[in-house]
């Protein structure tokens, strides 16, 4: 909101090399050396999407160094590129024009920026579904779209809250055309659109495999892994159970035949002299 350009996750940095710029930049202040805190968050991006011509990041932790009350909690942020021209756009996450200026200050429709996500916590997954792009937090189903039939800009968006029941694995994500469905920890959710053209969330497992399904244990989830194949339209995830790469390892796999609505289990056997 101010005229320098401040990296989000090096912020105390880029305002310290900010100030020593503008001493140089202008000699005759005379402007007195400032400490700067440090204010850094730690890691990065876990989760990147394209989304309305621009690249999202996401999944941020929220782990400050040396930081201040001002310092933000990067857990439920979602910061997104200008619209996409060439690559020089994917890493400008605000607007082109100065702020502070008296001829370019206001926000326009190709500008960069952040989201708040509010209430969601460690978002690990983000999926594109067209005219919305999703959330996917660990406490939670989020989605963003733009405030009218025109599409998300950033002064004209709207988050909306699809669920609380949150996503456990990021690898059980997966995309089979217009619907969304992954693992939380007490069922299999889908995320699809209902007959308004609303998005609505429903459990896959609830009347069919539910039992069996709070058996997995919570490790074996958060570690499921999932793919589509559109051949035979069926989604199969792979979870382990025991210990890994010992004898008590074993290898499963839940089969999502999504033309029936049918689950299959199966076992991938150990051989005798290698254990997975």
């Amino acid at each position: 909101k101010g005229y320098y350009i401040i990296e989000l996750l090096r912020r105390g940095v880029t305002r310290s090399n900010e100030f020593i710029n503008n001493v140089v930049k202008y000699p005759t202040l005379s402007t007195p050396f400032v400490t700067l805190k440090q204010d850094t968050t730690t890691g990065g991006a876990t989760v990147v999407a394209e989304f309305a011509g621009r690249v999202w990041y996401s999944g941020f932790n929220g782990e400050v160094v040396d930081g201040d009350r001002r310092s933000p909690d990067l857990t439920n942020f979602a910061a997104f590129s200008q619209t996409v021209k060439s690559r020089q756009e994917f890493a400008k996450c605000y607007q082109a024009g100065d702020p502070t200026s008296r001829e370019s200050a206001d926000i326009v429709d190709t500008d960069g920026g952040f989201v708040r996500i509010s209430g969601a916590s460690s978002i690990i997954g983000m999926v594109n579904m067209e005219s919305h792009l999703l959330f996917l937090a660990s406490n939670g189903i989020w989605a963003i779209t733009g405030g009218s039939d025109y599409g998300f800009t950033p002064t004209n968006y709207k988050v909306t809250k699809i669920s609380a029941n949150g996503c456990i694995s990021a690898s059980s994500i997966v995309s089979v055309g217009t619907t969304v469905i992954y693992w939380s920890e007490d069922g299999i959710y889908q995320v699809g659109r209902d007959n308004t053209g609303n998005l609505s969330i429903a459990s896959v497992t609830e009347k069919t495999i539910q039992t069996y399904y709070e058996k997995i244990p919570i490790t074996s989830k958060q570690n499921a892994r999932g793919v589509y194949d559109s051949s035979s339209k069926r989604i199969r995830w792979l979870f382990k159970t025991g210990n890994i790469f010992t004898s008590n390892s074993v290898t499963k796999e839940l089969i999502l035949d999504t033309t029936l609505g049918s689950f299959y289990p199966s076992r991938i056997v150990n051989t005798p002299t290698y254990s997975a």
